[in-house]
């Protein structure tokens, strides 16, 4: 994969948008009117949620990347697992998609109790996600989520659930850089 931006590049511009956050939050800021620098912080942030994705669609790249995490998704869709293994692949984290609960309960063994799962709500042939997401729980699978094309509100879960999502790969948590002021 080509990317837009070296890895010079992509710096530069992290450091040009955390310096311009910095500026329209700081004190330095020549409006005093708080509601211009609210706008002008957010402004930057739109911009950097835009710009991240053309980079080259690792939007870890502008900052220093978190240690791959270990995934597994239990969908009946073979699509939502093509696009997550993509999605796993382009963000360097290791993800093993299963069919069914049935498919991964075979694996279960093997795997650490800190593993990200993500199950489908409805997993088809009469599995509820939810159910299977229990049973992780019951088993000390620490970090269990679910994935739905439903309202979350529309929902009933085992407390321990971590989070419910879409059927979107989930985002990993970064870290900004620090930037260094020079006098």
């Amino acid at each position: 994969m080509s990317t837009l931006f070296n890895a010079d590049q992509r710096h530069d511009l992290n450091s040009a948008l955390t310096r311009l956050e910095l500026y329209f939050s700081s004190d330095r800021m020549l409006s005093e009117d708080d509601s211009v620098k609210a706008s002008l912080t957010k402004a930057i942030l739109v911009i950097r949620d835009f710009l991240e994705p053309l980079i080259d669609g690792q939007s870890q790249n502008l900052v220093h990347a978190p240690t791959p995490r270990s995934i597994v998704l239990v969908d009946d869709d073979a699509l939502i697992r093509s696009v997550w293994k993509i999605e796993a692949e382009q963000s360097n984290d290791e993800l093993q998609a299963f069919s069914s609960f049935e498919d991964l309960d075979k694996h279960l063994s093997s795997m650490p109790y800190d593993t990200a799962f993500y199950v489908d709500v409805n997993l088809g042939n009469g599995e509820n996600g939810t159910n299977a997401a229990a049973r992780l729980i019951q088993m000390g699978f620490s970090n269990v989520n679910l994935t739905t094309g439903y309202e979350k509100e529309s929902l009933t879960y085992p407390k321990e659930v971590r989070s419910v999502i879409g059927k979107h790969f989930p985002k990993k948590s970064i870290e900004p850089i620090q930037i260094q002021e020079t006098t």
